[in-house]
């Protein structure tokens, strides 16, 4: 009788464990899933962030070009376009920092890095080349510190 009941209560306290053991997994897996989707959503949001200042500074060139040389019909245009861009570029810049205030609460070690780089991204141009190779550096870095924040979270789950 006494062994029938360590066996039922051993088996019981090993179910139990197991149930905790695999909340205990499941809500680190999440944690994981979370991070990484935060990852992700901000290094895309700061590359359009660039991109969209990109096409401002395409815009506001062709505006000034239109301005020097063009007629009033150019002019409106080329204006129009340049206030559409600013628009867009703003949008984006919003997103970036919205996603970085994510990853920001998620891994409160990369806040630095993801600062950086979205400044990188607004203030990368086609013609600057240290510039472009400052923001891939960043790039770089914030990439590093995400792999290793990823492979300590997947040590930490065993």
């Amino acid at each position: 009788m006494n062994a029938a009941l360590a066996a039922l209560l051993g088996g019981a306290a090993g179910a139990a464990l197991k149930y905790f053991f695999d909340q205990r997994a499941s809500r680190r897996n999440k944690l994981l899933d979370e991070k990484l989707k935060y990852a992700v959503a901000f290094l895309s949001a700061a590359d359009w962030t660039g991109r969209a200042y990109e096409s401002y500074m395409t815009a506001y060139f062709a505006a000034e070009r239109a301005r020097t040389k063009g007629s009033a019909g150019h002019v409106a245009t080329a204006e129009a376009q340049q206030r559409k861009q600013l628009e867009e570029a703003m949008s984006a810049l919003k997103d970036a920092h919205a996603a970085a205030c994510a990853l920001r609460l998620l891994m409160p070690d990369l806040s630095d890095l993801a600062s950086k780089y979205i400044e990188l991204s607004i203030d990368a141009d086609l013609e600057e080349q240290g510039v472009s190779a400052a923001r891939e550096a960043a790039r770089a870095a914030l990439e590093a510190a995400l792999i290793k924040d990823f492979k300590t979270l997947r040590r930490w789950r065993r």
